[in-house]
């Protein structure tokens, strides 16, 4: 059934049905490099995918649900909502209103974020060892989530470690300047982005999510 834009019409799982379509995802312990968890179809929805994020209150603050052509994004406590069309000719992100907030463009090792305009708002750039995010093309000034040795991730801005995300057993955590956590088996350096607070939150959500895809 193809999402509609009243938010009445969208029904997340609990916790147990997440869990077991998280199941579906390959599981890589503690720790696993960050080109193998984007390698090309490692995240690939099979199934829909719902998961949510608590903060440091154990209280939920945003939830995501996928499938293979749409996507909900809830964040703020469930006080706004972002959707997601995946089409083979566009992907875009639209608000709860159905205005398009976000137009996004692939490249080898590499995801272009526009906005509305079709201007470039941010750029991903996917290393073998770090994630780089800019908000322009020369990739100046970037912020970074790097692999460490343990198999963490640490989120760097302006070269300043503020923060970084781990996994262990079956629970990850993004932490620095707020606390999140998700069961999650496998590590994931996309979740470094929420400790991003330069960047605007619906930009975080956006990135992540595509991150999560890619």
């Amino acid at each position: 059934m193809s999402y509609s834009m009243q938010a009445g019409k969208f029904v997340f799982f609990s916790w147990v049905g997440a869990m077991i379509s998280l199941c579906v995802l390959q599981g890589c312990g503690d720790s696993a490099p960050a080109h193998k968890l984007l390698e090309k179809g490692r995240f690939v929805l099979k199934k829909n995918l719902q998961f949510a994020l608590t903060d440091e209150n154990a209280q939920t603050v945003i939830q995501l649900d996928f499938n293979e052509r749409e996507a909900i994004l809830d964040y703020d406590k469930k006080k706004q909502r972002i959707l997601a069309q995946y089409h083979v000719a566009e992907i875009k992100y639209l608000n709860h209103l159905g205005d398009i907030l976000a137009y996004i463009r692939y490249e080898p090792d590499a995801i272009l974020c526009y906005n509305a305009d079709k201007k470039l708002a941010w750029k991903v750039n996917i290393l073998s060892d770090k994630i780089q995010l800019s908000d322009n093309a020369e990739n100046n000034n970037p912020f970074e989530i790097r692999l460490a040795d343990n198999g963490a991730y640490k989120v760097f801005s302006n070269n300043k470690q503020i923060g970084e995300v781990v996994c262990k057993q079956g629970v990850l955590t993004a932490k620095g300047n707020r606390r999140f956590e998700t069961l999650l088996k496998a590590n994931h350096p996309a979740f470094g982005l929420l400790l991003l607070n330069d960047v605007p939150e619906e930009w975080r959500m956006i990135l992540m999510a595509e991150l999560l895809r890619y």
